[in-house]
């Protein structure tokens, strides 16, 4: 698309250009004792058009077309300025540096009164790293601008960049002369002083602060925080406390006061200002949630510190009820405290109290609290509304299907988690994680096939994963199919949690299967010696293998002690009734 040209920049620019060259001509005639001729009219012409072209050059990109117009124009009209100063900003454009440095230079030799073309020679000064060149030009700069402070501050911190540290306190102090004493301007001499290796200098400005204004908390509170990050915990704790006295509901000056007790080792102390800080609405939000992050941060190593945090962290929900961060974090102390009920509350404040501005990390974690209680009912649909909020993060479709499986929806369990494991991206444990769940909704569903290649897949990313081993065996074993694979997983099992009943009792089945009684009996009698009070499973198991092995009687009894255990197995009952083995 053709751009049109901005004539009436072009115009001004023109305009510029014949000023310059009356007027730059006599300025540098004072000053160098050169004097240019005066150019005819039509000699003005010529230049004035070669201006036109090379700002036009200038305007669509063409800078090196732009740059040599710009030097026909000083040949012809050496004693005006402002080409110099053009062809230093085209130099910069093409990033010749030392080149815009020699124009710009040239231009602010000849009309040292003119502003921009010393600030073009600033910051070319200060871009080279030039900075001691750039102090008297700022210098310069400060007798012809208004604001003077401007550029005040710009020399003090050209002059501190340069190391002359001393130089720029003396200019900040020159600025405190005209606008008078700030926080601003104490604290950056502060920081000087400090460079100069001379802290109770950088002090004593912001004392000067605090005594010219004695009521201010706010120069209090600074110079309380100074002293506190020099551990002088004393000097902190008497400016708090004056800071206090003047503004009792200062949320700010508690919470210094706080920090101090706590550094002191006095934790009683430092909670009660904690206490207070927090019960302070205007007190900022996020200054609470720094202060629970911290407790969060020790609630392990210090478990005295538990109780605090949640008291806390229940007093910020109670004043920002609306505030979902706060929610957020009060559900994470609460879950991390092992209140997993408690913390699912709280997560689902949160989640009510983000209208339109819903977090993964809240929701993530909500359900997570739901699978800690194994709330399964709830945990299913609410992670189907995650997937609709986040259709890319794959850990809700992975709960989803988790859920649905506990469930016995296992059709909806594998529709969820073929969906959810496309957008599985470097997280191999959860990927992992997808097959396996898959392999057991697919076994439910007697899809034995797609069972066994889900399996297959957690195996090839996690081989020593010894529950996948542990079910694919039991499932091969109960299907009486590959079970010379079912043997060699199972004992990879075994020897990862070599005192697992529930592995050990799927050993002795997949012995029994291949008719191998008399180790499996073994391998049952040690499942039993380890297993705690559910035993159901494996007492018939054990009364079918003694049946197997022609021990009738045994294996009645160890049927009935399984019935009595709350087993509900298919033949439990006929087994019994019957004295017979039914599989």
């Amino acid at each position: 698309m053709k751009i049109g040209i901005n004539f009436s920049i072009l115009i001004l620019a023109l305009t510029l250009a014949s000023c310059a060259s009356k007027k730059e001509a006599s300025s540098a005639a004072a000053k160098d004792k050169v004097v240019y001729r005066t150019l005819t009219e039509n000699e003005r012409m010529e230049v004035d058009f070669l201006f036109f072209n090379a700002q036009k050059e200038k305007l669509i990109g063409n800078f090196g077309v732009a740059e040599n117009l710009f030097l026909e124009i000083i040949k012809r009209d050496p004693g005006n300025a402002l080409p110099y100063y053009e062809v230093g900003r085209t130099a910069i454009a093409r990033q010749q540096f030392d080149r815009a440095l020699e124009y710009s230079g040239k231009a602010a030799q000849m009309e040292p009164k003119n502003e921009w073309y010393l600030r073009l020679r600033i910051d070319l000064l200060r871009q080279t790293g030039r900075l001691e060149e750039a102090i008297p030009v700022l210098r310069q700069l400060v007798l012809l601008v208004e604001d003077q402070e401007g550029v005040l501050f710009e020399l003090a911190s050209v002059q501190a960049d340069a190391k002359l540290y001393n130089d720029a306190i003396k200019t900040f102090n020159q600025i405190e002369v005209r606008t008078g004493p700030s926080p601003e301007l104490a604290d950056q001499k502060r920081q000087l002083w400090v460079k100069l290796g001379k802290p109770d200098k950088g002090l004593d400005e912001i004392r000067k602060l605090v005594d010219l204004y004695p009521k201010d908390t706010e120069f209090k509170l600074y110079l309380g925080q100074l002293y506190f990050e020099k551990g002088d915990y004393d000097n902190a704790r008497k400016q708090f406390d004056e800071a206090l006295a003047i503004d009792p509901e200062n949320g700010k000056i508690l919470l210094a006061l706080a920090d101090v007790y706590r550094a002191q080792k006095n934790t009683d102390k430092a909670f009660t200002y904690l206490q207070a800080a927090f019960t302070k609405p205007e007190l900022d939000v996020d200054l609470k949630i720094q202060v629970l992050l911290t407790l969060f941060a020790e609630m392990e190593k210090n478990p005295a510190i538990k109780a605090q945090a949640l008291a806390l962290g229940q007093e910020a929900t109670r004043l920002h009820p609306e505030e979902p961060k706060t929610w957020a974090m009060y559900a994470d102390l609460l879950y991390h405290s092992g209140n997993t009920a408690e913390a699912r509350i709280a997560y689902k404040q949160a989640i009510s109290a983000d209208k339109g501005n819903q977090k993964f990390t809240v929701w993530q974690q909500y359900l997570l609290s739901l699978l800690d209680v194994q709330d399964f009912e709830s945990l299913s649909p609410e992670a189907d509304k995650a997937v609709e909020l986040f259709p890319n993060q794959a850990l809700p479709y992975f709960l989803s299907g988790l859920a649905k499986n506990q469930l016995k929806d296992y059709s909806a369990a594998v529709s969820v988690l073929r969906s959810g494991v496309f957008y599985v991206s470097g997280n191999r444990e959860l990927e992992a994680s997808f097959y396996s769940s898959l392999g057991d909704a697919y076994n439910e569903l007697g899809n034995f096939e797609e069972s066994d290649e889900s399996y297959a897949k957690t195996l090839k990313i996690q081989p020593h994963n010894a529950l996948v081993l542990n079910n694919w065996s039991y499932y091969l074993s109960l299907r009486k199919t590959k079970l010379d694979q079912a043997e060699e997983m199972i004992k990879k099992a075994v020897k990862i949690e070599p005192k697992n009943p529930s592995y050990l009792d799927t050993y002795a089945w997949v012995m029994y299967q291949q008719g191998k009684f008399k180790e499996a009996l073994e391998w049952m009698e040690l499942a039993l010696a380890t297993a705690g009070e559910d035993k159901a499973t494996l007492y018939e198991h054990y009364g079918d293998i003694l049946f197997r092995l022609g021990q009738e009687v045994k294996a009645i009894e160890f049927w009935q002690k399984a019935k009595a255990a709350g087993m509900k197995s298919d033949f439990i009952d006929r087994k019994i009734a019957e004295g017979k083995l039914y599989e």
